[in-house]
Parts: C-alpha cells; sequence; structure tokens
C-alpha cells in the first residue's frame, strides 16, 4: 500500500509540475482539460499496471543459486506479537475515516445549499437555459444545467450577454461534470494535497474555456474584459459552481489576448505522448519472467554428451561444467525431461597390504575391485524444491502462512518467495490436514 500511495503521488506531482511549466500558457484549453483529468485517473491506476520483463538471457548461473532458500527443520516456535502493528494500522484507520467523514459532510453541505437556492429563488428560462434569480448579490455562476445570477441586476438589464453566454459555455461542455469528479477524487483522497492544485488548475482552465468561446463569438474582448472587471469584487461561496470571476488574475487577461502558435502547441502535444510512456516505465509494477528453458540444439548437445553410441555412459571430465551449466539453463519442464547426470563413480581403492602368510602364496593374484556398472550407480539426491512452487502445493493444503510472526495470506506467500532470493522457510506438520509455513528473513532458531 505503501508503494501504491507513493508511486501514484510521484506520478501526479510531475505531471501537475509539467502542466504548470510547459502547457497552462499555451491557448489549447480542452487539450488540457483532457490531460489535466487524464494525468490523475493514469496516477492512480498505474501501480496497477504490469509490465513482464523477459530477462532470461541474463541467467548466468544455475536455477537453483538463482532461487537459493535456506530450509531448516525447526518447530515449536511462538509467533511474535502483533498488537503494536495491530494499534498503529487502527489509528490510521481512524484518522482517514475521520478525514473521509468531513470530507463528505463538506461536500454534501454545498450540494444542500445549491438546492436551498433553486427551491428559494425565481425561475425563468431564457434561450432554453434554466435561470434561477436569487435576491443575494452574487456574480452569474452555473451548476450543471441551470445559471444563478442576482434578481435585481436581471431586472435592471444589468447582466451583459457575453455574461450569459460564459455561463452557457459552461454547461455546454459539461464543466461540472469535472469539478464532481475532482470532488469525488479528493473525498476518497483527502490525505493527498497535489489533488488541490489539480482541483485549482481544472477550475482555471474552465474560465479559459469560457473566455475564449465569449471572445470567438464577439470577435472583441475589449467589452468582455471590462464587464469582467465590473464584476471583480461579487464573490461566490459554492466551490461546486463554477464562478464567472474564478481566479479573476493576470493569467486570464493574458490569456484572452495571447496569439496561438500552431507549431508550438503541436509539438507540445506530441511531447505528452512519451511521457506518459516514460511514466509507465519508471511506476508501473515490473514482473520478471519466468525461465523459457534452452534451445533444442543445447538440449541435443546435453543429451549426447551423456549417451555414448553403445549406450553406456562416458561423461569426460571437460564436459562436466559444460553440461551441469546446461542443465541449470533449462526450465522444470525440461529438466523433468532431461537425463539426470550421474554421480561421479568412487575412487578404486588401492590393494589392502598383503599379510605375512599371503606375502608368501604367490598362487593368489592381489584382488582388484571390478569396474563398477554406471546403472547401478545410485541415483542423484532430489533437487531441493522450488520455493514458489512449495508454497503453492501448501495452500492447495489450506495451510496458513506467516511472515516475520504476522500471518499472511497464501498469495503474499507466493509472492514473497518469488520475488525475495534468501529467506527462511519451516513447515510445520507438513502431512497434516492443517499445515503451518514460517518464513523469515532472519535464521530460525529452536526455542525449547
Amino acid at each position: 500500500m505503501i508503494t501504491y500511495f507513493t508511486n501514484s503521488g510521484i506520478c501526479l506531482l510531475l505531471l501537475i509540475v509539467t502542466y504548470h511549466l510547459f502547457l497552462e500558457k499555451e491557448k489549447m484549453h480542452t487539450f488540457n482539460r483532457f490531460y489535466l483529468l487524464f494525468s490523475i485517473v493514469f496516477s492512480l491506476l498505474i501501480p496497477f499496471i504490469k509490465l513482464n520483463i523477459d530477462l532470461t538471457w541474463l541467467f548466468q548461473a544455475s536455477q537453483e543459486s538463482i532461487n537459493q532458500v535456506h530450509f531448516s527443520n525447526v518447530t515449536n516456535i511462538k509467533p511474535k506479537t502483533i498488537s503494536s502493528n495491530f494499534t498503529i494500522l487502527f489509528f490510521i484507520k481512524v484518522v482517514y475515516g475521520i478525514g473521509f467523514l468531513l470530507m463528505v459532510i463538506r461536500f454534501c453541505k454545498n450540494l444542500f445549499t445549491i438546492a436551498i437556492l433553486k427551491k428559494k429563488g425565481s425561475v425563468i428560462y431564457k434561450d432554453g437555459y434554466k435561470i434561477i434569480l436569487l435576491d443575494k448579490k452574487c456574480s452569474p455562476h452555473s451548476f450543471l444545467k441551470t445559471i444563478f445570477i442576482n434578481k435585481e441586476s436581471y431586472k435592471k438589464n444589468q447582466i451583459d450577454d457575453c455574461l450569459f453566454e460564459h455561463e452557457k459555455t459552461h454547461i455546454k461542455q459539461k464543466h461540472s461534470l469535472d469539478i464532481l469528479f475532482i470532488e469525488f477524487i479528493q473525498i476518497i483522497f483527502w490525505f493527498n494535497p497535489i489533488l488541490y492544485f489539480y482541483n485549482k488548475a481544472i477550475k482555471l482552465n474552465h474560465e479559459f474555456l469560457a473566455d475564449a468561446a465569449v471572445i470567438n463569438s464577439m470577435n472583441d474582448n475589449t467589452i468582455y474584459t471590462k464587464t469582467l472587471l465590473q464584476n471583480i469584487f461579487q464573490n461566490n461561496p459554492n466551490y461546486l459552481t463554477s464562478s464567472l470571476n474564478y481566479s479573476l488574475t493576470k493569467k486570464r487577461f493574458i490569456m484572452m489576448t495571447k496569439n496561438k502558435s500552431k507549431t508550438r502547441t503541436f509539438l507540445k502535444q506530441c511531447a505528452v505522448i512519451p511521457l506518459f510512456i516514460c511514466f509507465i516505465l519508471l511506476f508501473s509494477t515490473k514482473t520478471i519472467a519466468q525461465n523459457k528453458g534452452v534451445s533444442k540444439a543445447l538440449i541435443e548437445e546435453y543429451e549426447s554428451k551423456l549417451h555414448s553410441s553403445n549406450g553406456s555412459v562416458i561423461i569426460k571430465g571437460k564436459d562436466v561444467k559444460r553440461l551441469y551449466h546446461i542443465y541449470s539453463l533449462m526450465s522444470e519442464e525440461q529438466k523433468a525431461k532431461a537425463t539426470k547426470i550421474p554421480p561421479p563413480p568412487p575412487p578404486i581403492l588401492a590393494p589392502t597390504t598383503p599379510t605375512l602368510e599371503r606375502a608368501h602364496d604367490v598362487s593368489q593374484p592381489p584382488s582388484v575391485p571390478e569396474p563398477m556398472d554406471v546403472n547401478e550407480i545410485a541415483p542423484p539426491p532430489p533437487i531441493p524444491p522450488n520455493p514458489t512452487d512449495h508454497m503453492i502445493e501448501m495452500a492447495k493444503k489450506g495451510a496458513t502462512f506467516y511472515f516475520e510472526g504476522k500471518k499472511i495470506s497464501s498469495d503474499r506467500a507466493i509472492e514473497i518467495t518469488k520475488s525475495r532470493k534468501n529467506i527462511n522457510i519451516q513447515v510445520i506438520g507438513h502431512d497434516s490436514k492443517k499445515p503451518v509455513v514460517k518464513l523469515s528473513k532472519q535464521p530460525i532458531t529452536v526455542e525449547d
């Protein structure tokens, strides 16, 4: 979980920094709108993206040495206490729950405020849009398909048409859905301060879009700029609505008069694609592909060195290392089918010193050990089980798993044996109905 929040948070931070440094100042507001929304979704999902990396070409050592695991036959080990870990986890859950509840209350309060305004205000329709006339002084603002304006200003014809056009743009382009989306994300991840910068950037970009739509319809931004300045001191406290004078700063006025460079904006849009690809490589979950084995040519070489033309097994000294190397690179399936390398025959013992009586008996020649038949040699000891396969087998038996004294799931146990090269494993009651498997990074000691 910590890895998820770390990768997701870093990705969110880098994407919003990229936006402020390279994208926000360009007149490509529609592209920026979807960049901001996609950046949030991308950052929250990227830790779940899995990349399979095939590193089998790097295998230079035996599979046994790579997956080295220390086994020990230790019993009667008492699990470590987990009360301290439980207390910390409980505290984190309580703090998160309180923050989540406060954010939900805040969100519902603002929805309730909008509902009250709709109920108390007078309803009129203009150009097919629903308008709520309010008694209190406020700047024109909109939410979903409704526009809210001051009743007195409307009756005195103090609401310019460009202001209506501004709010109509918010409704046409469904900007309220963007705000609701980022608010829902902030409720869930209220502890992540980076999302507040996204909220601010999304709302400001909405104003860029609405300003551009008004200026394009008027072909003159002088009147519109003066109208905005006249409404600059009217406030709209509800953060869920799209307000006319939201962040009425130098940025909006500069953007209204700025000329668009098609070449520069196109290049920046194209540069975003490799940026996201790079982040996928950096922040996604990597899984190393299992060894796929050796080629057919190496298997043929292996078998040919183990079998002579007359069917007997004769291994030359120079071929021993080569055979073990090929065998180590084989997959488990290939190893099961391959001929096992026989152990070397025992050394021929020197004849014992003859006794005094036998020393003079020349009729009986000294005994010489008969050559051993390779087929009669005892097979090599079984290869230790692969830790991951062993965990899967124990999971099928319904075993209970512990890691460092803490109870874990079977999936977590399998993941640990895959990701760690050195791990101590203890199996208690292997053949019982409820075996217990204990994993530890430290050597396991016996407790009487």
